[in-house]
């Protein structure tokens, strides 16, 4: 049940990210045949907040991949402040009722850098905190 929360709550952030940028957005994976830049959203940990309540505290994260080469240039910024933007004015509430998730709010609790020199490419992590449930 949990992981069907996670991929519900994957998608649906993804999705309503993907309508307020200009790149490729994917929910909870990592497509090794599409080049960067791509945004990924990944719910790291769900954890139950009550035993009675379909209610869960939500650990996710949103990784802007851009290739290394890519990280200092203007085009690079540009896409993480979109994220940013984004991210502010996305509705801290909301419903999806196709995939039956409630989104009860979140915030972004810090924002990192990730480089992985093996294949050759560089992050913004948004490390984003928040309250899920199921039942629409």
């Amino acid at each position: 049940m949990s992981r069907q929360i996670k991929d519900s709550l994957a998608e649906a952030f993804a999705e309503e990210l993907s309508t307020r940028v200009s790149h490729v957005v994917y929910a909870g994976r990592r497509d090794g045949d599409v080049a960067p830049p791509f945004t990924v959203v990944v719910v790291k940990r769900l954890e139950k907040i009550s035993p009675d309540a379909q209610v869960y505290y939500a650990d996710m994260r949103v990784v802007h991949v851009s290739e290394v080469a890519d990280s200092t240039s203007v085009e690079h910024d540009q896409r993480v402040a979109s994220i940013e933007l984004a991210l502010d004015e996305m509705p801290s509430r909301g419903v999806d009722v196709q995939r039956d998730v409630v989104l009860h709010g979140f915030y972004v609790d810090e924002v990192e850098d990730a480089v992985n020199g093996e294949d050759d490419v560089f992050g913004d992590v948004f490390i984003v905190k928040a309250g899920c449930g199921r039942g629409v």
